[in-house]
């Protein structure tokens, strides 16, 4: 559609150029304010002028927006309808309070879209104010994603009777499936997804789960989501107890919120209990998102079915639109409005824009003034221009590495006042502490030096953890050369993400000696505990490939998870240490960040570059794997002979395969043997299980921080 010549799109709406007023005007009263000292209304003289057709740099200069950088967002939510099926009685869609016309995305739009943004994407939800699996076309938009690669997700409440739409998103690679669960029966299922059908909801999960079997893919990933009130409170347990057996990957657990804020309280009361209410001071937006810099006006772009850039996905009022879609234009310009610049301008400075949406948005104003915040629940820390870092360092015999490491962390780019220094010395026997010593008394960090004598390297991260200091815990080993920027960089996910519970970045080798060519290809990354995904940032609901060697975590979700779980224990690999944590912390429903400008280096010595070490690091693996799958899975004694059997038959199909390599002198061979190794502990651990109680009951224990005697 082509605009008239004295014409603009602005916020939907053809606006009108003769109705604008005079600059001169508009500069007058600009004029008038600023003299009176009322910086907070200059916003809405520019706003106004703008909306009534004017555009000039020079108002924009007045509020110093010139100084606000772009911005090119990585996460996009692109609303493909504002149609839905359902008449959930706090959503505008259900409540049929849409001010903006009901309509489906033309596909054309579409494909502009994600043309412009699929160098920059890395996530993109095709979903807002609408059930996205209505659009005819919901298929043909998940595989044009899919040609470039790009990590798809839709919020569905998955109650209609559509198999081909369910079939064809999951052959075009859709990654991520929320599905509305707000009840585990009918009743409280239906009190609020008013018009869905609960048994066509797991019948419609079956079905995907038959796709993905058909097509052999874990795609999409199906997510429970579970929105709490005061009539399915209860129902939490039940939840994670049977999400797995209705087909779902995980499940998730959030507070309902609602968009009409303390002056509409009479409808919330039918959700929230009294209590509640009284002690939550906002009811607009999820309170982990109170008093966090808001990610929307940095990193997020909504797009919705009719081409409108929406603030933010609590927006509902056109007027609030940033703008239109501009197929001309790119990405940047796009985003980059006069209006977000001001709301970025708001949050740095902590000041006020009247008649801008950020200035009556509780994430706002609890950013700004921290008092505001709701009483039930912890507040998050105010915006800081440093966190305070704990960083923990396990230590065992290392006296010829440590003091490497002790430096490159004593010399980072990171005020020595923010960050302390505590080595866990876990039974040296050589001079690990002596070298220790020597740094405490020259270093500008802050050292401590705590002896852990229950052998286990767990205990050594755990009772360090106890006595930290930091919000954010950063564990390492004694064998690392940290990068000057690595603790700057660490910490930059936690402020863009509440929900982040834990990031790491790349971990590079620093080889002894050259490593043989065997190594390279089969043992890179993982089997040596390296990273190496580049310099880019994402953040996950999955693990990214964290090692206790480069892994910073907030020390209140530490405490919660339980810490550690075990693994090295006076020679002994009892557990799966980090791989458990995580575990823990994703079934909290917190996310896991990668900051690839976050680098350390791993001083590999020529010891780890043998096949004893390879087998023994398969021995160790099969140990981590039986611990991990038997908590997991819960298994019968029956169940565990079974595996058994299956890991037996597996080592006896792997020594062919070894003899077979081993003879062509095919390098593949090392692997062959350390699995056969692998294979070979996964029976031993399995059945030890078996014949020992105290031992199994070991394997259950879920919190290592208290009463932590094995």
């Amino acid at each position: 559609m082509e605009l008239k010549e004295n014409n603009l799109i602005n916020n939907g709406q053809f606006i009108d150029k003769s109705n604008a007023p005079s600059i001169n005007e508009a500069i007058k009263e600009i004029k008038k304010l600023v003299k009176n000292k009322e910086i907070d209304k200059v916003y809405k003289v520019i706003d106004e002028y703008y909306l009534n057709g004017g555009k000039n740099r020079e108002l924009e200069s007045i509020l110093g927006l010139e100084n606000i950088p772009d911005e090119i967002p990585t996460q996009f939510a692109i609303g493909v309808t504002n149609i839905c099926n359902l008449k959930c009685p706090l959503c505008i869609t259900g409540l049929k309070q849409q001010q903006k016309a009901l309509k489906y995305m033309d596909y054309e739009l579409f494909t502009n879209i994600i043309d412009k943004i699929k160098d920059h994407a890395k996530l993109v939800q095709l979903y807002n104010w609408g059930e996205s699996f209505l659009h005819k076309n919901i298929v043909d938009m998940i595989a044009y994603c899919s040609k470039f690669n790009l990590n798809t997700e839709i919020s569905s409440n998955l109650s209609f009777k559509d198999d081909k739409k369910l079939e064809g998103a999951v052959e075009n690679g859709l990654r991520r499936l929320i599905v509305s669960f707000d009840g585990t029966n009918q009743e409280d299922y239906s009190r609020y997804r008013v018009g869905g059908k609960f048994k066509l909801v797991l019948e419609n999960i079956a079905k995907i789960r038959n796709h993905k079997t058909k097509y052999n893919t874990e795609y999409p990933k199906i997510i429970l989501q579970f929105l709490r009130n005061k009539y399915t409170g209860n129902q939490i347990e039940e939840i994670k107890s049977n999400y797995k057996k209705w087909g779902a990957d995980e499940y998730v657990v959030y507070d309902m919120t609602t968009i009409f804020k303390d002056r509409d309280l009479e409808k919330a009361k039918e959700w929230f209990d009294d209590k509640e209410i009284k002690t939550r001071k906002f009811l607009d937006v999820d309170i982990p998102s109170q008093g966090q810099y808001c990610y929307f006006i940095n990193d997020f772009m909504i797009i919705e079915q009719d081409g409108s850039i929406a603030p933010c996905c609590y927006s509902t009022d056109p007027a609030e639109n940033y703008g239109m879609w501009d197929p001309d234009k790119s990405l940047s310009e796009n985003y980059n409005s006069y209006r977000i610049k001001a709301a970025r301008k708001m949050f740095n400075e902590k000041i006020s824009f009247d008649g801008h949406i950020c200035n009556d948005c509780s994430v706002f104003l609890t950013y700004k003034d921290p008092s505001l915040k709701g009483k039930n629940y912890i507040p998050p820390k105010d915006k800081k221009d440093h966190e305070f870092i704990s960083i923990i360092m396990p230590a065992y015999n290392r006296a010829d590495m440590i003091g490497i490491t002790l430096e490159s962390f004593i010399n980072q780019n990171y005020p020595a006042d923010k960050y302390e220094i505590i080595i866990a010395d876990n039974n040296s026997k050589d001079e690990t502490k002596k070298v220790v010593e020597d740094w405490i008394e020259k270093s500008k960090v802050k050292i401590t030096y705590l002896l852990e004598r229950k052998q286990g390297v767990h205990y050594a991260r755990n009772s360090a953890a106890k006595i930290a200091q930091g919000d954010i815990l950063y564990f390492t080993d004694d064998d690392m050369i940290a990068d000057r920027n690595l603790l700057k960089e660490i910490v930059k996910p936690f402020s863009e993400d509440p929900k982040i519970a834990t990031a790491t970045g790349r971990v590079l080798p620093k080889w002894d000696k050259e490593p043989p060519k065997w190594l390279l290809e089969l043992c890179y990354n993982g089997w040596l505990s390296l990273n190496d995904q580049g310099e880019k940032e994402y953040s996950s609901k999955d693990d990214l490939g964290v090692w206790s060697c480069h892994q910073a975590i907030k020390k209140d979700i530490f405490f919660e998870a339980g810490g550690f779980n075990p693994e090295n224990t006076d020679g002994e690999w009892i557990g799966d240490g980090e791989t458990g944590l995580n575990l823990k912390i994703r079934d909290m429903g917190y996310k896991f960040a990668y900051n690839g400008k976050s680098l350390i280096y791993h001083m590999i010595p020529k010891k780890r570059m043998t096949q004893h070490y390879l087998n023994n690091r398969l021995s160790n693996q099969g140990n981590c794997d039986s611990y991990t799958e038997f908590r997991k899975h819960k298994y019968t004694d029956d169940q565990l002979r079974r595996k058994i059997e299956e890991h037996a038959i597996n080592l006896i199909n792997k020594l062919p395969e070894y003899l077979s390599n081993r003879q062509q002198n095919n390098i593949q061979w090392r692997m062959d043997l350390a699995k056969i190794h692998y294979f070979l502990n996964r029976i031993e651990y399995d059945h030890r299980i078996i014949e020992d109680p105290d031992w199994k009951e070991l394997v259950k224990k879920n919190d290592w921080l208290v009463d932590d005697k094995i």
